[in-house]
């Protein structure tokens, strides 16, 4: 009996220790509007290095570096377009990200107009 209860102990710690990361990550973000709140941090970092590339811009350029989780004018912005990327990839391609921040950027923090 003892080692049973031992060893759903150590199967429980082991549990806790795999779940501890996912909430580790998830803990870090905060104030994701349009993300999945439940992205993990690794994946939204290269998100957002992606989209930074794409603007040809840096981090500080929608974010405050002090407080990553500050709304800021320049967020809100980025949230629309997310918004609105999405909509076109949805009417236009079958869901398939075909459209994104690089289409339009090309490098550019301000799109060439056509």
């Amino acid at each position: 009996m003892q080692k049973i209860l031992a060893s759903l102990s150590f199967a429980g710690l082991l549990a806790g220790i795999a779940v501890l990361p996912s909430l580790v990550q998830a803990a870090d973000a905060k104030n994701l509007k349009i993300l999945p709140a439940d992205m993990p941090k690794a994946e939204i970092k290269k998100l957002m290095k992606g989209i930074a590339a794409a603007l040809g811009v840096e981090c500080e350029h929608c974010h405050n570096t002090d407080d990553f989780a500050e709304d800021t004018e320049k967020k809100e912005i980025a949230r629309q377009m997310f918004k609105m990327t999405a909509e076109v990839n949805k009417e236009f391609f079958k869901n398939e990200r075909k459209v994104g921040c690089i289409t339009c950027h090309n490098g550019n923090k301000v799109p060439k107009k056509p």
